[in-house]
């Protein structure tokens, strides 16, 4: 990293950048973010991942990129932070271990589903 450019941190939707093709490949990543309150402005952010040692992605994750931007309308990421997801807290054990029980230990089926769905 230059001595002179400063980290920053920026958080966006991951997005492919590429017209040709389908698949989310290093060189075509980059960022989508929503500027402004009213949604009016959007961003998009070619992302250059050669110094960033591992990372995992997919199209439509919501990242936090740390690094700098340079002189090619890049932004050169040297960390990917993701959200941490947290274990279902107990009391919604209890809940569906009660909701059994009212249906008589019946199984209980339940089927959840989450985005993003792409190509």
């Amino acid at each position: 990293m230059p001595v002179h450019e400063e980290m920053q941190r920026i958080c966006g939707r991951v997005i492919n950048t590429s017209t040709e093709d389908d698949k989310l490949k290093i060189d075509s990543i980059g960022l989508f973010n929503i500027g402004e309150l009213d949604g009016a402005k959007t961003y998009k952010l070619k992302l250059n991942l050669n110094e960033c040692k591992e990372f995992s992605l997919f199209e439509g994750e919501v990242v936090v990129a740390e690094g700098f931007n340079d002189s090619q309308n890049r932004f050169n990421v040297c960390k990917i932070h993701k959200p941490v997801i947290n274990p279902p807290a107990q009391t919604e054990w209890n809940l569906l271990k009660s909701a059994q029980e009212a249906q008589q230990n019946k199984v209980l089926h339940i089927m959840a589903a989450v985005g993003p769905y792409t190509s």
